[in-house]
């Protein structure tokens, strides 16, 4: 029986290997919450410090953070890029809450019932009038974002991705250099996806049923874009 495998921006990886990606994003252990001793609060909010773990990691503090519903972006939506350690400064903050309004038309355009990143044809991605071709509903809403001065890719995804989980990629400056060119990297994340679908439907299974059920409660399982994503992260030196 052939050995099962993965492609994630040219780099073909085993089933046992993409897993110990994701285990180790995902796992990595928590750090504890240590009072001041100058300014503690404990006793007087009588804390067990040991109770109260204090997750560093992206995926405590990004990947299983709640954000609003429907299309409309709001603020917790925007600050939640910070827990990639995606350094938001202030400045970019207000930059992207004032094209807020904008924004949110060409995110109006995104229907609720849009199918996944990775079940959608080529053509209605990325050609004449699809989601990620020119002029495009998901690609006039990175071009907002990518256009705001302190605004990075990190945080261009980060915020794009969090918000349409099913929809958009998780980039920055230093995966996208693995793939043929910068601008081919959408494309080049959806046939990944499409190549190996069946590897992808049991990666998403094993985290689910694995990874989530270890790490509860708070847990959420990840997808197969998140997924892709993050193994190109772990494997980026």
């Amino acid at each position: 029986m052939a050995k099962q495998t993965v492609t994630v921006a040219g780099d073909r990886l085993s089933l046992d290997a993409a897993q110990a990606c994701i285990g180790q994003f995902c796992s990595a252990p928590a750090q504890r919450w240590e009072p001041d001793p100058g300014r503690s609060v404990e006793d007087r909010l009588d804390l067990d410090p040991t109770t109260l773990p204090f997750h560093s990691h992206a995926y405590r503090s990004y990947d299983c953070v709640a954000g609003s519903t429907g299309r409309t972006i709001e603020p917790i939506d925007v600050l939640v890029a910070a827990g990639l350690g995606a350094g938001l400064e202030q400045g970019a903050v207000d930059a992207v809450l004032a094209v807020l309004p904008s924004l949110n038309e060409v995110m109006a355009e995104v229907p609720e019932d849009t199918p996944a990143f990775w079940t959608m044809d080529r053509d209605l991605l990325f050609g004449d009038g699809g989601l990620w071709g020119y002029g495009g509903s998901l690609w006039t809403a990175w071009a907002l974002l990518m256009n705001l001065k302190g605004v990075t890719i990190l945080t261009t995804h980060a915020i794009l991705h969090h918000k349409l989980p099913t929809l958009v990629p998780l980039l920055d400056r230093r995966t996208v250099k693995h793939f043929s060119r910068r601008s081919e990297a959408w494309k080049e994340t959806h046939a990944d996806l499409v190549r190996d679908a069946a590897v992808w439907d049991e990666l998403e299974a094993w985290h689910r049923d694995t990874i989530v059920g270890r790490l509860a409660p708070g847990a959420v399982p990840l997808n197969r874009l998140r997924m892709h994503s993050l193994i190109l992260d772990v494997r980026t030196v």
